[in-house]
């Protein structure tokens, strides 16, 4: 709902492919890489200077962590929104064991992860609060 992080379980480096509707965006090499929907876009999102979101904009956004930029690894290094209709794939060019995937704070380990296909769903959230407040507001 808020956020995936992808990252080593060691003090490594996080080595994928960047894929946008399957067609190849960049090579990563870093510290890791933060996707974020538009309530997640004022948390973590934001402390790795992420944009912030309007709630009603259905997308997501991709962040990179400590991107390593040399000859053969080319990142954009900001952020990318992607709508609704687009499909980020994250591809491992190795099979990787020491891979940890957070979803809203909660821990993964994968063993062995050769890709990872990330899109916004159609279903929706309806929050309930004591009480509104506009989203511009801070309090």
């Amino acid at each position: 709902m808020n956020e995936i992080v992808i990252k080593s379980k060691v003090n490594s480096t996080v080595i994928l492919d960047v894929k946008i509707n399957w067609e190849k965006f960049e090579s990563f090499r870093g510290d890791g890489i933060l996707i974020s929907t538009p309530s997640g876009s004022t948390a973590y999102s934001h402390s790795l200077w992420g944009s912030v979101i309007h709630p009603t904009i259905e997308a997501m956004q991709v962040i990179e962590k400590a991107s390593i930029n040399n000859s053969v690894f080319r990142t954009l290094n900001q952020s990318l929104v992607l709508p609704k209709n687009q499909q980020l794939m994250l591809d491992f060019p190795e099979p990787d064991d020491n891979i940890i995937v957070g979803i809203n704070g909660k821990w993964y380990s994968l063993n062995k992860i050769k890709a990872m296909k990330i899109f916004v769903a159609d279903e929706k959230f309806n929050f309930a609060r004591y009480r509104t407040f506009p989203f511009w507001k801070r309090e």
